[in-house]
């Protein structure tokens, strides 16, 4: 038998008060965690899947993730 993590039995709960400490408050924690979240290929965009973003090299990838979570256009990959 597995062992279940933390993050793997609360991950949507983790990425959604994240993202929305972050859209309420533009504090510097929440923030930490959308990029620490993105980079685990938790977080999607519209069309956009974190791994397409960083195709954009010639941008901040940081930047980009935390413009859209600032805009609400980021939410949790279930899956």
């Amino acid at each position: 038998m597995f062992a279940v993590s933390h993050w793997d039995l609360n991950k949507e709960k983790f990425v959604n008060e994240a993202l929305e400490s972050y859209k309420d408050t533009n504090g510097c924690t929440g923030g930490y965690e959308i990029l620490r979240y993105a980079a685990k290929g938790a977080l999607k965009s519209d069309n956009y899947t974190v791994e397409e973003l960083t195709m954009w090299k010639e941008l901040n990838l940081g930047y980009v993730i935390l413009r859209l979570a600032k805009a609400g256009k980021l939410e949790f990959v279930k899956g």
